[in-house]
C-alpha cells in the first residue's frame, strides 16, 4: 500500500483548516469592528428620528402660533380699515361724488369738483367745508389715499396701497366751501377712480356774537 498520496491529502486538508481558522481569526475584528458602526449607527438613526420628532412638534406649535396670529393680525387690519373708513370721506372721481370726513371740530363735506391729466397722474378739484358754522380753520392737512390697480404707477412691486399728505394754507369758514386742487402722481385713472382723504384742521378760530 502506497502511504505517499494519502499523507499529501491528509496534509492538504489540514492545511486547508488552518487558513479557515486563521482567515475566522483575521475576520473577526473586521466582524466587531462592522457590528460596533452598526450599533453606532442605530443610535444615531434613533437619536436623528426624536430630534425629528421634536422638530415636528415645535413646527406644529409655530404653525398653530403664526395661525394664531393671522388671525389676530386680520382682525386690527380689519378694525384699523373700519376706523380708517369712518374717519376718511370715501369718493369716486366722478363729478359732483361726496362724503363726510370725521374731524376734531366736527364733520367736513368733501365734494370732487374734477379730475384732470397731469403729468403721469391726476389733479383733483376738491370742494370742502366745514360744517361747524361758527368755527374756521386757518390751514390745514388733507390726506389722499388710493388703491393702486396698474403695477406701473405702484411705488413698489406689490404695493397697492397708496398715500399722499398736502399742507394747505387755506382758511376754511365755517359752513363755506373752500376749493383746493392736489396732485396725485404717479398714479392711473383706474387707481384714481375711488378715493379716501382724510381732513385734518390746524388753527381754529370761533366766531363770537357780539351780544348773547
Amino acid at each position: 500500500m502506497r502511504l505517499g498520496p494519502v499523507l499529501v491529502a491528509m496534509c492538504c486538508v489540514a492545511c486547508l483548516s488552518s487558513c479557515r481558522f486563521i482567515d475566522d481569526i483575521l475576520a473577526e475584528p473586521t466582524r466587531q469592528a462592522a457590528q460596533k458602526e452598526l450599533a453606532s449607527l442605530s443610535k444615531t438613526i434613533a437619536a436623528q428620528e426624536k430630534s425629528i420628532e421634536k422638530l415636528r412638534s415645535d413646527l406644529e406649535a409655530a404653525i398653530a402660533s403664526l395661525k394664531g396670529q393671522v388671525e389676530l393680525n386680520e382682525f386690527v387690519r380689519q378694525t384699523s380699515e373700519d376706523q380708517f373708513k369712518r374717519e376718511r370721506a370715501t369718493v369716486t372721481s366722478d363729478s359732483g361724488n361726496y362724503g363726510i370726513a370725521r374731524t376734531d371740530i366736527g364733520p367736513a363735506l368733501i365734494v370732487i369738483k374734477g379730475v384732470t391729466p397731469y403729468l403721469d397722474g391726476f389733479k383733483v378739484k376738491l370742494w370742502i367745508a366745514v360744517l361747524a358754522p361758527v368755527i374756521s380753520a386757518n390751514g390745514a392737512k388733507v390726506t389722499v389715499s388710493w388703491i393702486e390697480t396698474e403695477a406701473a404707477f405702484q411705488e413698489k412691486a406689490g404695493q397697492r396701497f397708496r398715500m399722499k399728505e398736502f399742507s394747505l394754507t387755506n382758511q376754511f369758514e365755517g359752513g363755506k366751501y373752500s376749493e383746493v386742487e392736489l396732485a396725485l402722481t404717479p398714479a392711473s385713472a383706474s387707481g384714481v377712480k375711488k378715493l379716501f382723504i382724510a381732513f385734518e384742521t390746524d388753527r381754529l378760530s370761533v366766531r363770537t356774537p357780539a351780544s348773547p
